[in-house]
């Protein structure tokens, strides 16, 4: 009885693998070769906006792997404890940005401006 227990449990477990490989590969094959970028908002009264990036850039690092992924918050009249919160976690982790409004503008247009060179 405990033996067919065993059995049935290393079963399951190599399918569960067997599928994770198969999913990790599927993503590979199918996702761009380019950056992925996801911005996140942050708005005058939001908490925990550093933990929100942080989790963001883990969650979606998995989706992109291997190709880079960069989150993008947007500070929109954040406390100023939670934005030095959120520039801390930008200095120690690659893939965070903490931006303006404004910068994230000149983000836009110079890469919509550098998207499509038969635009004139």
């Amino acid at each position: 009885m405990v033996k067919a227990v065993i059995e049935a449990l290393v079963f399951a477990v190599t399918l569960c693998g067997a599928l994770l490989l198969t999913y990790a590969l599927a993503l590979l094959f199918v996702s761009r070769d380019t950056q992925r970028e996801y911005l996140i908002l942050f708005f005058k009264g939001d908490q925990n906006c550093a933990r929100r990036l942080y989790s963001a850039q883990l969650r979606l690092s998995f989706f992109c792997f291997p190709k880079p992924c960069r989150v993008l918050g947007v500070d929109c009249g954040v406390s100023e404890e939670e934005r030095n919160a959120c520039l801390a976690l930008c200095r120690q982790c690659s893939g965070i940005e903490l931006l303006t409004p404004e910068e994230l503008t000149r983000l836009l247009t110079k890469e919509e401006q550098t998207d499509d060179p038969k635009r004139s």
